[in-house]
């Protein structure tokens, strides 16, 4: 809510009609203590499953399950307060890796699975939710699953909003490829391949975002010239 709080503040305070603020918060994130948000209001039901946990494990999966709630009522407060207002506005709201447990069975939480594919099972562990939001009902329909880095340029692709060179890239590189780790490769329409399975066209997508990324980060910036167009 202090997150919330704060956003609220900027975009009242903003010096001009247009504002971008990229909050990010840390509450949530592991580790998970016992009581960690005082009085924990969420409860796990009693069942064959839960049975399976020690009093530690199932004390951190609710400390978790309410830290979640707490995102979540603070999310609602966020779109309740823009949606009241007459600019434009859109929020993107997302986590950028699933919650880690001591000792987490991944086949008995459903990540893993002996029947779904390599490509397949490394991508359930590595997929958390997201939420596009807007005040004026623009993009009704559901997208394809893609990387964090592909969310801005596809939503600002999608609202027609003026944006860097870089992002065009992006847009461009998700005809081919929607997202990558390490360990996987998202295709255009989100499917999970595995990098020796790539073609020769992600692999290329995939050399340039490297050349790219190092050097707006660490390099001497030769791209530079991008950010001007």
């Amino acid at each position: 809510m202090d997150l919330k709080d704060k956003i609220i503040e900027l975009y009242e305070n903003r010096e001009s009609d247009k504002i971008f603020i990229f909050g990010v918060s840390m509450q949530n994130h592991y580790a998970y203590y016992p009581n960690e948000y005082g009085d924990i209001t969420v409860k796990m039901k009693d069942n064959e499953a839960s049975a399976l946990l020690t009093d530690e494990q199932k004390a951190k999966i609710c400390t978790y399950a309410m830290g979640v709630k707490l995102a979540d009522e603070a999310l609602g407060a966020l779109v309740d307060y823009f949606e009241t207002k007459k600019e434009p506005v859109v929020i993107v709201f997302f986590g950028d890796h699933q919650p880690s447990f001591d000792d987490v069975d991944y086949n008995a939480v459903g990540l893993l699975s002996d029947t779904e594919s390599e490509a397949q099972n490394i991508k359930n562990q590595y997929t958390s939710s997201y939420v596009i939001w807007n005040n004026f009902g623009a993009g009704k329909n559901a997208v394809r699953d893609m990387s964090m880095y592909e969310l801005l340029p596809y939503m600002t692709k999608a609202l027609g909003l003026s944006r860097p060179a870089y992002y065009s890239f992006l847009s461009d590189m998700a005809g081919a490829m929607s997202g990558s780790i390490k360990t996987l490769i998202l295709d255009g329409d989100g499917s999970p391949v595995l990098p020796d399975k790539a073609t020769e066209k992600q692999n290329e997508y995939l050399r340039k975002l490297w050349m790219l990324q190092y050097d707006i980060s660490f390099g001497s910036r030769y791209a530079d010239f991008m950010w001007d167009k």
